[in-house]
């Protein structure tokens, strides 16, 4: 006979002296994940030992539901639950993997380091990522969300502490789908006990001849004759598809504010409305990124 599971739902109900809060319960269809049924020991899918410590991954089949414990000794000094854990990164074709092995000292500190990735099980998100230290104690030392997509360690810099590389997604589904939305790269560096946006480590060279053959042959009258108005910005007069913010995105984050502004000048059809305000609603959108604090002090 299988259990049946109450939830609590809270309801508000507004009434003419204020709003009145009403709890109630109800019990779940049959087939709703149990989330109170407690892990077994045939729930393990890995376990890794490092000295005294022995890192397990929990995966509850009947919920959907994961668990992350650390144990020391035998007796557990750390857990956490979630949907699904990985030691090390979310894929295993990465090959940053080998790098951040269990034990391995990544962000040079004297200690050795454990990195778990966590998968929300969306569709396409979201992906975060847990750095510990494996010292006398267990101790979250990083955290990186990673959103909607995947990323990797790597030593950028060749000074033996390892970088994080991923992607901006606050353009996604910006005037594009999900698939055309463009995802400038970022790298994160260990700084101050967590990691955080590094500008100069993600500098790079401007490619000249790219940039010319872009201003060159991408004219958005052009463009707003050949394309469907709803695959990208549009004033009603003009359309820019998601290749220009992209790859003005590209520029800034790559050290070339300048010249990504100098692009949508060069671009945009003359004596034609709008350019003022494709850059506000671009602006606008570029700063809910989680990395505004950083980018503003380029442009």
């Amino acid at each position: 006979m299988s259990s049946k599971i109450k939830l609590l739902l809270l309801a508000v109900f507004i009434t003419q002296s204020g709003i009145l809060p009403v709890c109630f319960a109800q019990e779940l269809p049959e087939g709703f994940p149990d989330v109170s049924s407690p892990m077994k020991a045939s729930d393990l899918q890995d376990e890794q030992t490092f000295g005294d410590y022995k890192i397990q991954i929990y995966r509850n089949m009947r919920s959907g539901f994961s668990e992350l414990r650390v144990l020391k000794k035998g007796l557990e000094v750390f857990s956490q639950g979630g949907f699904v854990f990985k030691i090390g990164l979310i894929n295993d074709d990465i090959p940053g993997n080998k790098l951040v092995k269990v034990g391995n000292d990544i962000n040079k500190d004297g200690q050795p380091d454990l990195v778990v990735s966590e998968w929300s099980g969306g569709a396409h998100c979201c992906i975060d990522y847990y750095v510990f230290s494996l010292g006398d104690q267990v101790k979250q030392v990083g955290f990186i969300e990673s959103k909607d997509g995947d990323g990797e360690f790597v030593d950028v810099d060749n000074d033996g502490i390892l970088e994080f590389i991923g992607n901006d997604w606050t353009f996604a589904y910006w005037n594009a789908s999900f698939a055309g939305s463009p995802a400038p790269q970022v790298i994160l560096e260990y700084k101050n006990a967590g990691y955080q946006l590094t500008l100069k480590k993600m500098r790079k060279p401007l490619d000249e001849i790219y940039y010319k053959n872009f201003l060159k042959n991408t004219t958005l009258s052009k463009i707003n004759a050949t394309m469907n108005a709803k695959s990208g910005w549009s004033n009603g007069e003009v359309s820019v598809p998601p290749e220009v913010w992209g790859y003005m995105l590209d520029l800034i984050y790559s050290g070339h504010s300048q010249e990504a502004f100098t692009l949508i000048d060069t671009i945009w059809p003359k004596g034609v409305k709008g350019k003022e305000d494709f850059l506000k609603d671009f602006k606008g959108q570029l700063s809910q990124s989680p990395f505004w604090k950083d980018i503003k002090s380029v442009l």
